[in-house]
């Protein structure tokens, strides 16, 4: 892929600790224009939004994520450090209390279909 392209192209941030789903998501994505990185917790997800956060509009996090930070506590961190970065949670376990959600993160129950996830996303990033 050339430079310029990855410029173009919407950059998203998969965090997702099951590699089934993280790798289907992180292979599909390329094909709905995403410039994509997957993570497999929030610890890393945080290495590569250091790096990469100025070219990073939507992070994309399960809930339950292994390790110190949950989906939902990567998400406050994010709204506070990144506040530009836009925020889809997921959860295969029912909705979280909305008082515990980011504010302003939109929510999807598992299972869901791919190209819906990239409908939302190019939807959240769109300029209004």
């Amino acid at each position: 892929m050339a430079e310029r392209d990855t410029f173009d192209r919407i950059g998203v941030v998969v965090v997702e600790d099951e590699a089934l789903i993280r790798n289907e998501l992180v292979e599909a994505f390329p094909h709905y224009g995403f410039c994509v990185h997957g993570a497999e917790d929030a610890a890393e997800a945080l290495k590569i939004l250091q790096d990469e956060a100025p070219r990073i509009q939507i992070v994309f996090t399960d809930v339950h994520l292994p390790g110190a930070m949950n989906g939902l506590l990567l998400g406050q961190h994010i709204r506070k450090t990144w506040p530009w970065i836009s925020l889809l949670v997921t959860s295969g376990y029912g909705t979280p209390d909305p008082s515990h959600m980011p504010e302003g993160c939109r929510f999807v129950l598992k299972p869901y279909k791919i190209g819906r996830i990239a409908e939302q996303i190019k939807d959240m990033v769109r300029p209004r």
